[in-house]
């Protein structure tokens, strides 16, 4: 296992920055990356001196995560980070104990673990990948240093004021106890779901009240598959008369098990955890625990993203129950967002107003996947109640097998559906920063992915090449980029009038069927979170009104040409 302790903690902290970041994690990675790669060097204040690796929470790293690191230039890196060895890594094994009968064969046998129901190759440039994210945050907080972002270990705010022109933060060393007072533009609290920063600025939460807690449990299993005596895999479905649910393992001998739905007042002081894992394992063997942590299935969504000049983004601004294994994608979905957004309001060619819509459009994704998660967990909990209620699912006779072909195909048509839709299909198109063309984009369907180059919806990748190895989104630029696939005038004339508005753009002048097949227009904007601003045959009169609606600082009224 990776040792990912720090040397030392930080003593001092810098008097200014643009930009602080409470959280260190994930999402205050993802974020300083976005920033560092548009010339703004953020501080990040991160109170634990190491990445801690006792629990290993997310693992599930999306197809739109894996192509965020392909423009960040680290998917090679973070594929090399992987924790066990690749042939793992294939299909969700499907079992009553894991020594025990298989209920049907492996769902999506022999694709990459969590894979989408399609292909992923129809969805986006890069597979998913099954990574701890102990692991991914090593991966992004590196390359986050390495473009400048500020990391200082060791500091907890203590609270934060803010006027007109800045936020001032007080943070406290934990090494020695002193405090210090940092100036900065803007603040953003990616720390997690107790939020400091989300309670200084008062931001309340919509809550859902709780239905039960998920206990995810870490436990070193040394020669696992030896004592099992079956062949190894990565993901491991159980569902018995006793308990039902994932168990995996993830990093050498670490494994995790998700134990629950229990009771929210359940008390764990006399809870056997090692005892209720040995119903997922079907046999007596040597297990001992790591750690646990517990989490309630609810939704906690904040009712707004900013406060002034405070921003909240990942865990800070949302949860909700890990069905679709989309939490952490869905942090880092908001890093992107909000990374763009305010770069351009502090390298001057965009206006405060821009950050609204970061709170806008994100909040907006965050209720979706958590409803669909809530339903997801009460679906689910009931289907697998009802088939492991059948008395013959565990014994070995003619009956028996019956009863687990039977309950094989019930798991498959739950599991093997896929949401590809709730997952990848994100749309905008009420954002007052889209500017829709008359036409509307497919009608939504939860469980698959249709590409559309729609104004709102995210820019469809295109092969440009059968061996899979050139994605048309390698040509679009880090900020705007305008597709031209008319007359070179016409994309001239808008790159024109938006340089001289300052607006980051560049043009990919295309001439290729595929590309036309999904993009019908000659002009394609594209933003930098890769959702489509505009389309067009023809620039219209006055580009400059235009530009100002898509930098949020132009007349509603606009509309395309």
């Amino acid at each position: 296992m990776t040792d990912t302790r720090d040397s030392s903690l930080d003593l001092t902290v810098p008097r200014e920055a643009d930009v602080v970041i409470v959280g260190g994690g994930p999402v205050g990675s993802a974020l300083a990356i976005e920033l560092a790669l548009r010339g703004i060097r953020p501080v990040i204040v991160e109170r634990r001196n190491r990445i801690q690796t006792e629990n290993v929470r997310a693992r599930n790293t999306s197809i739109r995560t894996l192509e965020t690191c392909r423009k960040w230039g680290i998917a090679d890196r973070f594929r090399a980070a992987r924790t066990l060895p690749r042939e793992w890594h294939t299909g969700m094994i499907v079992r009553n104990r894991i020594d025990g009968w298989d209920l049907c064969p492996p769902i999506f046998g022999g694709r990459p673990i969590w894979t989408p129901f399609a292909e992923w190759s129809e969805i986006g440039a890069e597979a998913p990948e099954d990574l701890p994210q102990y692991v991914l945050n090593r991966v992004f907080r590196e390359r986050a240093e390495e473009l400048g972002a500020d990391l200082r270990r060791g500091f907890e705010v203590e609270e934060l004021a803010q006027d007109g022109d800045g936020v001032d933060l007080t943070v406290r060393s934990v090494a020695d106890d002193s405090t210090h007072r940092i100036r900065a533009k803007y603040v953003v609290g990616c720390d997690g779901g107790r939020s400091v920063v989300r309670r200084s600025v008062g931001i309340e939460q919509i809550e859902t009240e709780p239905v039960g807690r998920l206990i995810n449990f870490v436990f070193e299993f040394p020669n696992a598959w030896e004592q099992l005596g079956v062949d190894p895999g990565v993901l491991i479905f159980v569902l018995n008369g006793e308990t039902s649910g994932l168990i995996t393992p993830y990093d050498g001998d670490r494994w995790r098990v998700g134990i629950g739905p229990v009771p929210v007042d359940l008390d764990l002081s006399g809870y056997d955890l090692i005892a209720e894992t040995k119903k997922f394992i079907g046999k007596d063997v040597d297990i001992e625990a790591v750690s646990f942590t517990t989490h309630l299935i609810q939704k906690r969504i904040a009712e707004t993203r900013r406060k002034g000049r405070v921003l909240i983004a990942g865990d800070a601004a949302q949860a909700f129950p890990p069905h679709l294994g989309q939490n952490l994608n869905t942090g880092v979905g908001d890093a992107v967002s909000l990374g763009w957004m305010l770069a351009g309001v502090l390298n001057g060619w965009a206006p405060e107003g821009l950050l609204d819509v970061y709170s806008e459009e994100r909040i907006g994704i965050s209720h979706m996947l958590a409803d669909a998660s809530l339903a997801i967990d009460a679906g689910s909990t009931e289907v697998w109640r009802e088939l492991a209620s059948d008395p013959n699912l565990e014994e070995d006779t003619p009956e028996g097998a019956l009863a687990r072909e039977r309950v094989g195909q019930g798991i498959n048509d739950v599991m093997g559906t896929g949401a590809d839709g709730l997952v990848y299909d994100h749309r905008f198109t009420e954002s007052p920063v889209v500017i829709g063309d008359g036409e509307s984009g497919p009608a939504f369907d939860p469980l698959r992915y249709q590409p559309s180059s729609v104004p709102g919806h995210r820019a469809p990748n295109v092969w440009l090449s059968d061996d899979l190895e050139h994605p048309l989104i390698d040509l679009f630029g880090l900020d705007f980029t305008l597709i031209s696939q008319g007359d070179p005038a016409e994309a001239a004339r808008f790159a024109e009038a938006a340089r001289a508005e300052g607006i980051p753009l560049e043009v990919v002048e295309i001439a290729d069927e595929r590309v036309r097949d999904l993009y019908p227009r000659d002009l394609t904007l594209i933003r930098p979170d890769r959702i489509v601003a505009w389309r067009a045959d023809r620039v219209p009169a006055d580009p400059k009104e235009l530009i100002s609606r898509i930098r949020s600082a132009g007349s509603d009224q606009l509309v395309a040409a």
